[in-house]
């Protein structure tokens, strides 16, 4: 699975900065449970600018149609492991390249 992380990090990263994204999928079972991340990549961001792009790897039978749809959620954490960056809510994947837009939160 391919994406691209567009984000303004007009204030700049702290050095030790990663991205780090995540498939996911809800079960469902039970209300409220959260969703369970089957792959995960991490992106060390020191020395990089702009769009990040990532790569997740994962079994293709754990994206069988059978399967309830997975989606991404990606955030960026500073070296302490603040949120300083994040989608804010799982985007759906899509075959081709995954853009996702994060936002600043109120850490950063």
């Amino acid at each position: 699975m391919q994406g691209k992380a567009r984000f303004n990090a007009y204030k700049g990263l702290p050095k030790g900065a990663i991205l780090l994204a995540d498939l996911e999928r809800s079960i469902g079972i039970i209300a409220g449970t959260p969703p369970i991340s089957f792959a995960q990549t991490r992106v060390p961001l020191d020395d990089l600018s702009g769009d990040v792009d990532f790569l997740i790897s994962t079994l293709t039978s754990s994206l069988a149609q059978t399967l309830p749809h997975p989606d991404i959620q990606v955030r960026i954490e500073g070296p302490n492991g603040k949120v300083l960056f994040t989608n804010q809510s799982p985007s759906p994947l899509k075959h081709g390249l995954n853009t996702i837009y994060l936002q600043p939160t109120s850490v950063y």
